[in-house]
């Protein structure tokens, strides 16, 4: 009897562990727009090639959970290869869902801060980075596979039309 009263403890001491997690991770709410289910797959470091201002590039992006999983970082680093003096850039953004949307704000090395809203599109993710409606450019992450990520960054010319400035392919680490 003893036994059969202190595996019962046990197992209501794991239920409302549980459940404190999952009211912590917010896994009571709606579920995630596929946006953010396509950004939450893409959690990890990933390391890649590709050119850059019209030059070859080498780029990291580590995306993670932070803030108690509240928020997702995706941390970007870029440089020239080949070209001196070297060029190099940086990068941060947080994303979160709200009103049942993927929206975030951008930070980078030139002193940009940008508003981020995120759109799943053919199985990609596309963030449009600048004002709401009036994007100063947009970057599409597309899965190639389990280990690899496509990446296209493009501006918006004065003309409206977009025009790519980065393309990289990186593999997971």
């Amino acid at each position: 009897m003893k036994r059969l009263r202190w595996l019962a403890c046990v197992a209501l001491l794991a239920a409302s562990r549980t459940a404190a997690i999952q009211a912590a991770a917010g896994a009571d709410a709606l579920p995630l727009p596929p946006e953010a289910l396509i950004l939450e797959r893409m959690q990890g470091l990933w390391e890649g090639e590709g050119t850059w201002l019209g030059a070859k590039g080498r780029g990291r992006l580590a995306i993670t959970a932070v803030l108690e999983g509240r928020f997702t970082r995706l941390e970007y680093r870029v440089e020239g290869v080949g070209v001196e003096p070297v060029l190099r850039f940086a990068g941060d953004a947080y994303y979160a869902v709200s009103g049942g949307r993927l929206s975030g704000t951008w930070f980078d090395s030139q002193g940009n801060i940008h508003p981020l809203q995120a759109r799943a599109a053919d199985g990609a993710l596309v963030v449009d980075w600048g004002p709401l409606g009036e994007p100063k450019g947009r970057t599409t992450y597309r899965r190639v596979d389990a280990v690899q990520l496509d990446v296209v960054d493009e501006a918006k010319g004065k003309d409206g039309s977009f025009r790519e400035f980065a393309r990289m392919r990186y593999q997971r680490k």
